[in-house]
């Protein structure tokens, strides 16, 4: 019995160690820009739906050398937005990286915004 209720305790531990491994990172917002001018453009190109999409943006990335631990589609903005190049498009993902690839994400020229990973 005793050994029953230590296997119980280390297995438990393991397990919450384990599920909280994903989340430690840094969180981001990538937005999809008008004109096709963001650099992953080439990997998203032929995609038809948003998880593909993903997988191409997450593909992009990883070339690039980041660590991820998560990249999912958000739902499509169906609101208004401006034409010009540089503004948004209706995709975006969310990012969770690896916190020592921070920095070089940020010089891959990609509208980012840093998020809560909540």
């Amino acid at each position: 019995m005793k050994n029953f209720g230590l296997l119980l305790i280390l297995t438990l531990a393991l397990a919450c160690e384990r599920a909280a491994g994903p989340l430690n990172g840094v969180c981001f917002t990538l937005t999809e820009r008008q004109c096709a001018m963001d650099p992953f453009n080439s990997y998203v190109k032929d995609t038809k739906t948003l998880e593909e999409r993903a997988n191409g943006v997450a593909a992009y990335l990883r070339d690039q050398g980041i660590a991820l631990s998560e990249v999912k589609s958000n739902p499509k903005f169906t609101g208004a937005v401006c034409l010009a190049c540089t503004c948004p498009s209706e995709y975006s993902y969310r990012l969770v990286i690896s916190s020592e690839d921070t920095v070089k994400l940020k010089t891959l020229d990609l509208a980012l915004t840093e998020k809560d990973c909540d």
